[in-house]
């Protein structure tokens, strides 16, 4: 069990890497794109890379008070026990501090 729990702490540390990286590279392709105009990669060995987008909204006064009041009457029915819940379960890595 120990070298399990080991083993899984060295690819839990490779992975933060690797998504450092690839948080990295991702910006400087993004840019690239813009700055090419383009929204797609060619063809790649295992796929392409496209640049998306996302949309996000501001909404008025009045759609802002209805979430809140959504918001509240969800905390109730979880308050009351009428909220259907769902527990899920997952393993997590805490980095050491002191490494």
């Amino acid at each position: 069990m120990h070298d399990k729990l080991l083993r899984y702490e060295q690819l839990k540390q490779l992975e933060k890497q690797i998504e450092e990286d690839i948080q990295t590279i991702g910006e400087e392709i993004k840019a690239e794109f813009i700055k090419q105009g383009v929204d797609e990669s060619p063809q790649l060995e295992f796929g392409k890379i496209t640049l998306c987008g996302r949309t996000s909204y501001t909404y008025s006064g009045i759609a802002q008070n209805l979430e809140a009041q959504l918001k509240r009457q969800r905390a109730d029915e979880v308050a009351n026990g009428t909220a259907d819940t769902t527990v899920i379960q997952y393993l997590k890595y805490v980095r050491s501090r002191n490494i």
